[in-house]
């Protein structure tokens, strides 16, 4: 992936360690329609989201919203760690 190679900084949403946030740079979409699904839920470049649980399923927190996400899908959410 592209993401990997470019920034090193820049890393999927999943590799964050529970509790930590991270500013969404881009997203990856496998299938089509879900950048508009995600958009719709405020998961767009610039938000700031927190993950709160990996697992089963990634849990995130998106301003006052909380939501779960499919492991899969959190891996397509590339963002940059919040010190």
């Amino acid at each position: 992936m592209i993401a990997e190679t470019a920034d090193p900084l820049v890393q999927p949403l999943d590799r964050l360690d529970v509790g930590e946030s991270g500013r969404i740079v881009y997203i990856v979409p496998r299938e089509t329609g879900r950048l508009v699904r995600l958009s719709n839920l405020g998961i767009v470049p610039g938000a700031t989201v927190g993950l709160l649980q990996k697992s089963p399923a990634a849990v995130i927190r998106v301003a006052e919203t909380t939501l779960a996400l499919d492991s899969s899908i959190a891996a397509e959410i590339y963002v940059r760690r919040i010190a």
